[in-house]
């Protein structure tokens, strides 16, 4: 099995984590199931990844609910130890998930809900939201998921490379004006 898209809208946990876990399972069994959607797994990646470890049958649930992507955010939001930088594309992440029929696309990220409104549930501001949809549209969330880079980071790095595209267009256009004089 593989972990849904909107669950990997959120760091894996650190290495000692999963140790911990792991233990614990093994101690303790599994005390909550994973929950499955569409096939993958919305929710327990990690209690998946030590019961294989362990060699235990790992439980499972079929996802009942009618929003995967609150139920995602629900679930791992205001729980783990997150950045403002990962908590916004978190949010922007499953906020296109769901605006985008289930589906999340670099490139495409849908603009109808507010900067605002994704900005409370993240608890950070709309330039942090808008500089996650800059990060997913420019393909580097995946680096903020992780915490190689901040959000506000990937953001630059994204409108920079979009200002050295444009800066060549023009002088390429200039150079070829200049060739026609």
């Amino acid at each position: 099995m593989k972990p849904h898209p909107l669950c990997s809208s959120f760091p894996p946990m650190s290495d000692e984590e999963f140790l911990i876990l792991s233990k614990d399972i093994g101690e303790n069994g599994q005390i909550d199931p994973i929950i499955i959607f569409d096939g993958f797994i919305l929710d327990g990646w990690h209690r998946f990844q030590a019961c294989a470890e362990l060699n235990l049958e790992p439980k499972t649930k079929e996802f009942t609910g009618d929003d995967p992507a609150a139920f995602v955010l629900s679930k791992n939001l205001h729980r783990r130890h997150l950045t403002a930088s990962q908590r916004a594309v978190a949010v922007a992440t499953c906020r296109e998930w769901r605006l985008n029929g289930g589906r999340i696309s670099v490139g495409k990220i849908a603009h109808s809900n507010s900067n605002e409104s994704m900005a409370r549930e993240a608890n950070v501001s709309p330039r942090t939201i808008k500089d996650a949809k800059t990060a997913i549209k420019s393909g580097r969330a995946d680096d903020v998921i992780s915490g190689k880079i901040s959000v506000s980071k990937a953001a630059d790095m994204a409108r920079d490379r979009k200002s050295t595209r444009q800066n060549s267009s023009h002088r390429c256009i200039s150079y070829a004006v200049f060739c026609l004089k």
